[in-house]
């Protein structure tokens, strides 16, 4: 999610049943969660909102300052095909770097505008029973897995039975 130039990267827990998000880009760490995605896009609003007052007050810079420099560790061999493409091109390693990784952020950028995971529901819910069962599916496009998960619920003023 984004929200007023703020990125967000969010993580579920199915251990909690809960989606955790954290504000990504700026010095400090501020988290946010929610039980559904309604609440976790207002979440994240407010917390940006929140974040943002905040700095005012302190009269801090809400985002990280990045210099523009990078130390990179590669391995020999890719940093002798780096310079051997760099200079084929008439370029410097740190031009072709660069354009490697601008080429790669833009990518991702065009990626965030389209759903990553669809959820199709694959049992729906009998009408002859007082609770209901529900089967979804988990589709990850970018990576072609797919997840089930089943939930199990009491139908709105059903009457519990024991057996």
């Amino acid at each position: 999610m984004t929200y007023r130039g703020y990125d967000s990267k969010i993580e579920y827990s199915e251990e909690d049943n809960i989606l955790h998000g954290k504000i990504l880009g700026i010095r400090d760490v501020i988290t946010f969660e929610a039980s559904s995605t309604e609440d976790l896009e207002a979440e994240f609003k407010a917390a940006v909102d929140d974040y943002i007052a905040w700095c005012e007050d302190e009269g801090q810079e809400p985002c990280k300052v990045y210099g523009g420099n990078v130390s990179l560790r590669i391995t020999q061999e890719l940093h002798r095909e780096l310079a051997i493409q760099a200079e084929s091109t008439g370029t410097s390693v740190n031009a072709l770097i660069s354009q490697i990784a601008e080429a790669h952020v833009k990518e991702i950028k065009a990626k965030k505008d389209k759903p990553g995971v669809v959820l199709r529901l694959v049992s729906p819910a009998s009408a002859e029973t007082d609770f209901s069962v529900q089967e979804f599916e988990a589709i990850d496009q970018d990576a072609g897995q797919r997840m089930s998960y089943r939930t199990r619920f009491s139908r709105p003023g059903a009457v519990a039975h024991h057996h």
